[in-house]
């Protein structure tokens, strides 16, 4: 084992809501599991309905998008994960080809667990499996709120809801009581995530701006006033 390494994955594992009820013998049977993977930016991670492919990822550095493509080559982006996000759990449990590509947006540090090594850690650590059911259902929950919102809402509704998710999900305030979220998608990543044009999202944008709600960057978002993207 790569003792310096497994000193960056322990201090990674500390700020982590998967790992951090490990104790350091677990966190040192894990990583013997784990592969780790530099990933350069552009490179598809994982390739749709791919089998062999299927693992658990854990991002330590970096973002990525999830995406399918449409018969004409359309992209659908489902999300954009950062730092301490994973993915790849859903065809491991199911045994099913991936159900969307993931590639990298940025230069990427990956912790990666095949599918025997996961259903192993899985069994000889309760502690994490309990953390990853967690993080699974508050993913479910927070998928199912903006699927049931989304349908009668305007493009400004559906970017409020959706910069109030990414605020809940990956938020962190600052000295002034603002949230602030890194690695934000793009203003047209956004919009195929939301059913709408980039130039509707930027002037959505431009509005909630304009009325000091947030203010919007290349690689972050912050809000400033909560309580007016639930109006």
């Amino acid at each position: 084992m790569n003792v310096e390494e497994f000193a960056r994955f322990k201090s990674f594992a500390h700020e982590s809501k998967l790992f951090q009820s490990l104790s350091a013998t677990d966190l040192e049977d894990l990583f013997r599991h784990m592969v780790v993977r530099s990933i350069p930016k552009g490179t598809i991670v994982v390739r749709e309905q791919a089998y062999k492919e299927s693992g658990f990822y854990v991002i330590a550095s970096g973002w990525v998008k999830v995406v399918s493509f449409g018969k004409e080559g359309i992209e659908q982006i489902y999300s954009v994960l950062t730092r301490h996000d994973f993915f790849g759990e859903m065809s491991l449990l199911e045994d099913k080809p991936t159900s969307a590509a993931v590639i990298a947006k940025t230069d990427c540090l990956i912790y990666v667990l095949d599918r025997v090594s996961f259903f192993s850690v899985l069994e000889k650590h309760p502690r994490f499996t309990i953390e990853l059911l967690k993080l699974l259902s508050a993913r479910i929950r927070s998928a199912n709120k903006l699927v049931n919102n989304f349908a009668f809402m305007s493009a400004a509704q559906k970017l409020k809801l959706y910069i109030l998710d990414l605020a809940h999900r990956r938020g962190k305030k600052n000295g002034e009581g603002a949230i602030i979220v890194q690695n934000v998608p793009t203003q047209m990543e956004i919009g195929s995530s939301i059913g709408h044009r980039r130039e509707t999202i930027a002037r959505e944008m431009k509005k909630l701006s304009d009325n000091k709600i947030i203010s919007y960057s290349r690689k972050s978002v912050t809000i400033y006033n909560e309580d007016a993207l639930q109006d």
